[in-house]
């Protein structure tokens, strides 16, 4: 990666604008919010000392959702169709979310959400001009942040990006 110069003369920072998704191997640039995070429960062990003496490997967990616009949920429900999946929370896909700004190359990083299954779409719709839109809940089983870290877990059932 290239360091970060500074002051940035352009002023490219990346913004909801630069993001790409990705699912099932076709772009969805349909996506009106996303939002993922991993969670750690790392408890200390204290024994009869006053201070901490140790703590466990921890458990880890994934979760998010995705708001698409109306036309590409079925964009990427037909995606999902093409690959032979009947359902789209059938199985684990891996999801692709690049931000990058062409005027700034340097701030290019993809984070990979893995073994994704979709689920609980809710359609939620009122009087007003906005596009419809079609919000999912992601039960994610990893994520490499900027293409680093995550254990690929062995013998999960995933399509390849």
């Amino acid at each position: 990666m290239i360091p970060l110069l500074y002051p940035d003369v352009n002023g490219a920072r990346v913004s909801y604008s630069s993001i790409e998704f990705g699912m099932a191997g076709v772009r969805i640039p349909g996506i009106k919010s996303i939002s993922y995070k991993e969670t750690a429960d790392i408890p200390k062990q204290w024994g009869t000392s006053r201070k901490p003496i140790g703590r466990t490997a921890g458990k880890f967990d994934f979760e998010g959702d995705v708001e698409f616009y109306a036309a590409e949920f079925q964009q990427a429900i037909t995606a999902l169709g093409a690959l032979g999946v009947v359902g789209f929370s059938e199985i684990g896909i891996p999801i692709s979310v690049t931000y990058a700004e062409l005027i700034s190359p340097e701030t290019i990083a993809t984070d990979i959400l893995i073994g994704v299954r979709l689920h609980s779409p809710e359609r939620s719709h009122s009087e007003g001009p906005d596009a419809l839109t079609v919000k999912m809940t992601m039960s994610i089983m990893d994520i490499q942040w900027g293409g680093v870290g995550g254990d690929l877990l062995q013998g999960t059932r995933s399509l390849p990006l």
